[in-house]
């Protein structure tokens, strides 16, 4: 894959806290993928496909380089349009690619390919000039092949049609369809036109029609065998849906890992988030390991709507706590805050949420002397 002259961006500084930052990183596992990186070259550069989901478009390229920059790789990739979700990168190693594209949310898969081309033709022939080496270590493999294109759907015959073109990549071990030891793919890449209006559709993607079945719009067809995954997984984990409080501007989990990923959230980093609300944003950073501090101007917020439903709501009995805390001074703020709390919202991190000092929200919110007491 070849790649116009592209300005790496600039490595980040790697003080004390960062490199320890990185052996905690690694003695936890975060960045571990489902993947396997034998008969890959482990020294040199390394260039990749990265597989991208079609969600929040436009901080795809920002979150890469900020997770690059945050674990100290550079990276040079090509321009990535709306409408297109692979991405060729190179990276300085095998192992970086896992470790960045590990942490990333918008991506879906980390591929090596085998073959590429315009046509299946140029495809299976790119194949079958793949150095032997790389493909000796999977012959007696269990496999698994799965086909997929972005703005197209396929039947059953079809999958099967496009998996036959590739019968002789040299696989020999035994089909596993639930627990392959290695998952490859046949994708194909169609030329889209966006649709009317922004040509943004829903999270950011591109709203784009679907690909004739004439084969008039494909633009380059992949097999590739996947070596790493992504973190989307958390998406899940942090869904709105699974939440015991939220709020009317509750933040969309996904693009609050985003965002997490954007502010270098780590291990032995700290988050502040001045206008936390409910917690989004504190709670993507926490999943990555970042110890939180949050402030918001309004108390009702912090404490919780009906119910008794508040920010600790992962607790089904709290106990009763007076409406002042003792003095706890605020970074950079002078004077006592009003309301102060700490409580575990992901353990071991603390969490803690504090209100302005007396007087502030006064000064700056007329509103809050009628809807809230504590002022």
């Amino acid at each position: 894959m070849g790649f116009p002259d592209a300005t790496p961006a600039p490595p980040a500084p790697r003080c004390r806290a960062a490199r320890a930052a990185d052996s905690a990183l690694a003695r936890s596992g975060l960045f571990s993928a489902a993947g396997d990186a034998s008969g890959i070259p482990s020294a040199g550069e390394y260039t990749a496909l990265l597989w991208f989901v079609d969600r929040f478009n436009d901080f795809r390229i920002a979150e890469l380089r900020s997770v690059a920059a945050m674990l100290g790789h550079e990276v040079r990739h090509e321009p990535l349009a709306d409408a297109k979700m692979f991405l060729a990168c190179t990276f300085p190693s095998v192992g970086a690619a896992i470790a960045v594209c590990g942490r990333l949310v918008l991506l879906r898969a980390l591929l090596d390919v085998w073959g590429e081309g315009a046509t299946y033709d140029e495809a299976v022939a790119a194949c079958a000039a793949l150095p032997p080496a790389r493909k000796a270590p999977f012959g007696d493999c269990s496999f698994k092949v799965s086909v997929s294109a972005y703005g197209k759907k396929f039947d059953r015959a079809a999958q099967v049609a496009r998996m036959e073109r590739f019968a002789d990549v040299g696989l020999q071990g035994r089909v596993e369809m639930r627990t392959p030891s290695c998952l490859f793919w046949v994708l194909e890449e169609h030329e889209l036109a966006l649709g009317p209006g922004t040509g943004k559709g829903r999270g950011g993607g591109a709203s784009s029609v679907m690909a004739p079945d004439d084969g008039s719009t494909l633009r380059r067809v992949y097999f590739a065998r996947q070596i790493g995954s992504s973190s989307r997984e958390m998406v899940g984990v942090l869904d709105l849906k699974k939440r015991r409080y939220l709020g009317p501007t509750s933040m969309d989990a996904e693009l609050s890992l985003v965002m997490a990923n954007m502010a270098h959230a780590r291990p032995c980093s700290l988050a502040l988030d001045p206008c936390a609300g409910t917690g989004s944003i504190l709670l993507a950073c926490a999943r990555f390991g970042a110890a939180t501090l949050g402030t918001d101007i309004s108390a009702p917020v912090l404490r919780g709507a009906k119910n008794g439903r508040a920010l600790k709501g992962n607790k089904k009995k709290r106990a009763k706590r007076p409406a002042h805390a003792g003095p706890l001074p605020l970074p950079g703020v002078g004077g006592e805050p009003r309301v102060a709390d700490v409580r575990p919202l992901a353990d071991p991190v603390l969490v803690l949420h504090a209100m302005l000092p007396a007087g502030c929200c006064c000064r700056c919110c007329r509103c809050c002397c009628r809807c809230c007491r504590c002022c």
